[in-house]
């Protein structure tokens, strides 16, 4: 894993997966620049081909369309090499928010971290 430190996101490796957790719940438009730049360091990087991107327990208060966009572009990224998003943990108004955007088709989202971990392995076997 890269030496550098994350400032805005917390990030744990399993395999070739990523869990990553957001640090603070809310982002002006620099931190929010930044903490995406982080969010696809652990794919560019540290070559991890899957990435789940916990979102709660608590409602992250960062679900700009900026955010939404930068999600969307790592999913196709992700997807391009055979890997994958997985959205775990997404609070009510979050879930809200993605699927009155029409972006539900694009993520795949699981109830918690464990059972996104188990998603991705049943893939990989």
């Amino acid at each position: 894993m890269s030496d550098r430190a994350y400032r805005h996101v917390e990030v744990e490796r399993v395999g070739e997966t990523a869990i990553v957790r957001l640090t603070r719940r809310d982002y002006d438009e620099v931190s929010l620049d930044e903490m995406g730049a982080e969010l696809a360091r652990p794919v560019d990087e540290d070559g991890c081909r899957n990435l789940i991107l916990v979102l709660g327990p608590r409602e992250p208060g960062c679900l700009y369309s900026v955010f939404l966009a930068k999600l969307l572009n790592l999913h196709r990224r992700l997807g391009t090499n055979g890997g994958k998003l997985i959205l775990a943990a997404v609070p009510p108004l979050a879930l809200n928010v993605i699927s009155t955007s029409g972006l539900e088709r694009f993520f795949h989202m699981e109830p918690d971290r464990d059972a996104a971990l188990a998603s991705v392995e049943a893939a990989t076997r």
